[in-house]
């Protein structure tokens, strides 16, 4: 018994007296670990500083390595810990003269021992890698060989490849194709093997110098915001020094002097190259174009099978076939103009309508257009087609700046204040109606998308004809002062606002406004984005009694004058990131009567004014959570009287403001409380700090359980201010920070387009929601969920509308799908996104992936144990196209990937690949790619040395594949 203790307590002794001396060893010497820690981490800094520099050797070819950036940050951090450590509390005998010699000797081995490990790291890491020396636009590629615009493509980069070129002007009429060509001669892969770096630039109306100056810094990551113009210059030309480039000017008006810019004359010995489009051949000439390419109409057959694919279906008969055999030559081969005039056609099966649109285009009475009157003589016809309302809300959209993203909700909350979708709509309503005019102008081309589904856009042409028909005599009341995005820095003399309607200033450089303008027909004015205007004249809105629309975001403004009470027709009030205005004058609530939008976000209001309490026709409110008052026994509403009371509020956004996490956490209780009595709420955009606050508002809210919800923006747990990550919808939830999965968030899942889960504790699988309640995802983000191992388990009940998954941050997921009992749970997947989940070894199985025949995009980055994408045990028929849809392939920093696929499967096909990027893969050493099977493959990108070390079948294929290989 003796000798068994005895071995017991040999055994757990050192145990015990490195518990006993590890606590000893902190707390002694600490002078001494001071200054080890002092020492190491100048050597760290004096590292960073090197780093540094290298990184600001070459930043026009040279970009900080994702590894490198991680690396500063982290440097970051430990300069902040050692700057923050109090040298005070080591006194001269080396202890701590606030006995904390255990805790500060702690961190100051652990703080050390980091920064020892950030050297070691420092010295091995890559620091910059090659700049992409194309930005790429996303355009449709010009891929029929036969076809008049592919021969004018390779005619334009034959004359690109001539070193004996270096102008070449490229010319043609309006909706001719021509911004499409320079998109397609940009995105060509063999400038990269051309030219140190590519300028797209699209020239500005007014042919600014300063605007092409920042197209040209922003694409080289220069900041030259304040800058003059000979500033701007001086920095491109250092930074441009000894490179070679193309530069592509796209729709340009007037010549223009590269020098000015900062460029050097591109010439035969830099081999610097310029093309540029234009509608006028004299453009060319100006600008000393050594070469000349005259776009030209289609050709009858392509411009045919471009109508009959605007028109669609073309009724039976003669009588209609002849009609459209009219109606098409009229179009003079035009795209732009098959595309305006055949929607206007779309599946039209009344006779009378293609007589009618017929006559117009013949119709002799609509001149004096201008320069290219044929074009916008046809585009008119499309226009005069439209319904009256439809025609309103189109011009108005010119208001806006050129090819600018406009916001669709913005847009349709002015159309519905300015009386376009009818006065008598609730904003629900008017929504829907709006969307529907929208849906008509991007069906018939008068409208574009934006850069996301946020945001709608105005083509040039088609801005061209709505500032035509609002230029014209005011016979159906179109007068309109459009100075929008011109960097104007004057004001319109006050002449010029008199018998105008509606005014945009918008995103210029105006620093004052005029006293008291004569305005008394004014119903919009728009003067957002002019910082540098921080005072409006005290009688400024004296004389514009009509106006219904008033925006002044990101103005300098600390005040607003009284006369803002005489606004008493104002519907749409915008004071969104006025951050200097304090308050809001006397007698608002009471004189703007009529005010039904109020956006006062980011704003340097604290609490709600009262006034607003008095205004009987809001019914939205958008503000930021500092805008809400503190809670108190005084003032426990958050709301002014009145708002609640009435009930009128349909829309209410509250932005999180950035430092106020914890007084939001106090607020959000009594301002849910205040949102569960509105009965007409339809929108919200709320951050609920925890799930009881969830449940209150889901549970006692009379507008949710009715069901009639335009929109939500839904954040639950942790509100970081981040916006979301994922493409927005209309019903869009995050749930941060869970450990249960609470019945109200299954339930809100029933009404949710796009969900973020991120950071819960406890579920293994996605699969542990009621997936029953999911059916309506069309967006799905798993964050940082440390306990799930798999998404999907067994027979999943199917998510028939899920278009994108991103799966980020997992440590312990092991597969995507485990157990699958059915492949037809993502019928209508498109997008599939994995980073840094570094326990998962294969992203499919040929049985998973079969199941997914709309998968167009996959990205697999950081991923430290991936040996393979699709994995694979047994017989395949070869040629088996199990990857038909994808298109776009890329892997990023996966260091144990061996292979795409199997060997049994490197005879599938690719048939829909376009673009296969892999970048730090370095066991990769061979692509599953033969032949022709992949034929539709225009981009491959990777390291140099990784493309030459990889391993081929056929020497063949890799020649077959050199021509559109990038080097990274």
């Amino acid at each position: 018994m003796g000798i068994a203790i005895l071995d017991g307590v040999k055994l757990i002794w050192p145990f015990a007296v490195n518990a006993l001396i590890r606590p000893v060893q902190h707390a002694t010497n600490i002078k001494g670990k001071y200054i080890e820690l002092q020492k190491k981490s100048s050597e760290l800094f004096d590292r960073r500083d090197k780093v540094l520099a290298e990184i600001g050797k070459d930043k026009l070819m040279k970009e900080v390595s994702s590894e490198c950036q991680n690396w500063l940050d982290e440097v970051k951090k430990i300069e902040a810990l050692v700057t923050n450590f109090d040298e005070r509390n080591v006194g001269a005998d080396g202890k701590c003269g606030c006995h904390m010699d255990y805790k500060q000797g702690k961190f100051m081995v652990k703080t050390t021992e980091d920064i020892v490990s950030l050297l070691e790291s420092g010295r091995l890491m890559v620091i910059t890698t090659d700049k992409m020396r194309v930005k790429r636009i996303p355009s449709e590629s010009i891929k029929e060989e036969s076809s008049t615009t592919y021969q004018t493509l390779r005619s334009a980069l034959k004359l690109i490849r001539d070193s004996s070129v270096s102008r070449i002007g490229i010319w043609g009429m309006p909706g001719i194709g021509k911004s499409s060509l320079m998109m397609n001669i940009n995105n060509s892969l063999q400038l990269e093997r051309q030219f140190d770096i590519v300028f797209f630039v699209t020239m500005p109306r007014e042919q600014e110098v300063e605007k092409v100056q920042a197209q040209i810094a922003k694409r080289l990551d220069l900041i030259v915001e304040n800058l003059s113009e000979e500033s701007i210059r001086r920095k491109l030309c250092s930074y441009m020094a000894n490179k070679k480039y193309l530069l592509l000017l796209d729709d340009a008006w007037e010549s223009i002097d590269v020098r000015r810019i900062g460029l050097v004359e591109p010439d035969e010995s830099n081999g610097c190259k310029l093309v540029l489009a234009t509608r006028d051949l004299g453009v060319c000439r100006r600008m000393k174009t050594g070469e000349e390419i005259e776009m030209k109409p289609l050709d009858k057959e392509e411009a045919w099978n471009l109508f009959v694919k605007a028109v669609g279906t073309i009724p039976p008969g003669d009588d209609f076939k002849n009609l459209a055999d009219a109606v098409f030559e009229e179009c003079g081969n035009l795209p732009a103009t098959i595309l305006a005039v055949g929607q206007s056609l779309r599946n039209e099966e009344h006779l009378h309508v293609w007589k009618h649109i017929h006559r117009e285009m013949v119709s002799p009475t609509k001149t004096g257009i201008g320069p290219h009157d044929d074009l916008i003589k046809l585009l008119r016809v499309s226009y005069d087609h439209l319904d009256d309302n439809v025609q309103s809300c189109f011009l108005f959209s010119a208001l806006f700046c050129d090819s600018q993203d406009i916001h669709v909700d913005y847009l349709i909350q002015c159309w519905k204040a300015e009386g376009l979708l009818d006065d008598n709509l609730s904003f629900a309503q008017a929504h829907a109606r709006g969307r529907q005019i929208l849906e008509t102008l991007m069906e018939k081309c008068f409208l574009t998308k934006g850069s996301n589904a946020t945001y709608i856009r105005m083509h040039e042409t088609y801005r061209d004809l709505a500032l035509h028909i609002i230029n014209q005599p005011p016979e159906g009341g179109h007068r309109f002062l459009v100075r929008a995005g011109i960097r104007l820095r004057q004001t319109p003399d006050a002449g010029e606002w008199e018998g105008v309607k509606r005014i945009s200033l918008m995103h210029n450089n105006l620093c004052d406004l005029p006293e008291r303008p004569n305005c008394s027909g004014l119903s919009m004015l728009f003067l957002q984005h002019n910082v540098e205007i921080d005072r409006i004249p005290d009688d400024f809105f004296m004389a514009m009694g009509t106006l219904r629309v008033l925006d002044l975001s990101r103005t300098g403004i600390n005040s607003l004058p009284e006369s803002l009470s005489a606004l008493s027709n104002l519907r749409n009030l915008y004071l969104k990131h006025c951050a200097r205005l304090k308050s809001l004058p006397d007698g608002v609530g009471a004189n703007l009567y009529r005010l039904e939008l109020l956006d006062i976000r980011g704003t340097g209001l604290r609490g709600l004014p009262e006034d607003i309490g008095l205004l009987p026709r809001l019914q939205c409110l958008h503000a930021s959570t500092n805008n809400f008052r503190d809670v108190t026994n005084q003032s426990p509403s958050m709301f002014p009287s009145g708002i609640i009371s009435r009930q009128q509020l349909e829309e209410v956004i509250i932005d999180v403001s950035g430092g106020d996490d914890e007084n939001w956490d106090k607020k959000a209780p009594v301002v849910v409380d205040e949102l569960v009595r509105l009965t007409n709420l339809n929108a919200l955009h709320f951050a609920f700090p925890d799930i009881n606050c969830f449940e209150k508002f889901i549970t006692r809210s009379a507008s949710w359980k009715r069901g009639e919800w335009r929109s939500f923006q839904y954040t639950i747990g942790h509100h970081d201010g981040e916006a979301p990550s994922i493409g927005r919808r209309e019903g869009y939830m995050r749930f941060a920070g869970g450990d249960t999965i609470p019945a109200v968030v299954e339930d809100a899942l029933k009404h949710t387009d796009a969900f973020e889960l991120v950071g819960h504790s406890s579920i293994s699988s996605l699969s542990d929601f009621d997936m029953t309640k999911m059916g309506r995802l069309r967006s799905c983000q798993v964050r940082k969920c440390n306990m799930i191992d798999s998404i999907f388990v067994g027979g999943y009940r199917p998510l028939p509308c899920l278009e994108e998954l991103y799966l980020v941050d997992m440590l312990r997921l092991q597969c995507i799908w485990r157990e699958p009992k059915t492949n037809e749970g993502l019928q209508n997947l498109k997008v599939l996104h994995v980073r840094n989940c570094p326990s998962l070894t294969k992203v499919f199985t040929v049985a998973t992936i079969k199941g997914l025949p709309k998968l167009e995009e996959l990205r697999v980055e950081r991923c430290e144990e991936m040996v393979e994408i699709i994995g694979f045990s047994g017989d395949i028929e070869e040629e088996r196209d199990i990857v038909s849809s994808l298109k776009k392939l890329v892997l990023v920093e996966l260091s144990s990937l061996r292979r795409i696929c199997k060997e049994d499967l490197k005879m599938m096909r690719w048939s829909s690949l376009e673009r296969l990027e892999v970048s730090n893969c370095p066991r990769l050493k061979a692509l599953p790619l033969q032949g022709d099977k992949q034929s539709n493959l225009m981009e491959l990108r990777g390291q140099r040395e990784w493309w030459e070390k990889l391993e081929w079948r056929d020497r063949g294929v890799k020649e077959l594949l050199q021509q559109n290989f990038t080097v990274l």
